[in-house]
């Protein structure tokens, strides 16, 4: 997928998923949601670190003004 002339990866859905992306291919940086339903954005950075990479990571929490704290 492409957008804006960057090629984009679609969400994965576990860590295993992303730790075979990153070993697989080359990442300018890496957008995760802080809090995922298998698993949390802190994991890829971690996954990051114990492949030696040096990706950027943004962590987002998406939340709406009405969600619970």
């Amino acid at each position: 997928m492409r957008c804006g002339g960057q090629d984009l990866r679609p969400a994965v859905t576990s860590p295993k998923e992303f730790t075979d992306l990153v070993r697989k291919h080359s990442y300018d940086g890496v957008l995760a949601d802080y809090k995922l339903p298998n698993w949390n954005g802190m994991e890829s950075v971690e996954v990051i670190r114990r492949e030696g990479l040096d990706i950027p990571v943004i962590l987002d929490r998406a939340r709406s003004e009405s969600s619970p704290q």
